[in-house]
């Protein structure tokens, strides 16, 4: 990072600097971010290009995980639905 070729785009993920920031790394960032995280709400929708959403960085954790992320709003869920991941909206 103090050379130059990496910026950060969210704690413990990095971006090539000059690469334009898109709505996709926007989204994707915070899911990387935080393990087991999912893209969901209007983020999710945003990603499957839902027409008319607006799309922003939301992401669904774990209850347990208690993070606060820069421009990301996090909601939490207490389970596991189905084994595969949480229920609703999902990244493609």
């Amino acid at each position: 990072m103090r050379s130059g070729l990496w910026q950060p785009a969210q704690r413990g993920v990095v971006r090539l600097p000059g690469a334009p920031v898109t709505l996709h790394q926007k989204i994707l960032a915070p899911c990387l971010a935080i393990p087991g995280s999912t893209a969901s709400y209007r983020a999710a929708a945003a990603l499957w290009e839902i027409p008319d959403v607006l799309g922003r960085s939301e992401i669904t954790v774990l209850k347990f995980y208690r993070v606060r992320l820069e421009d990301v709003e996090v909601h939490r869920r207490s389970g596991w639905i189905g084994g595969t991941g949480f229920g609703g909206a999902g990244s493609p």
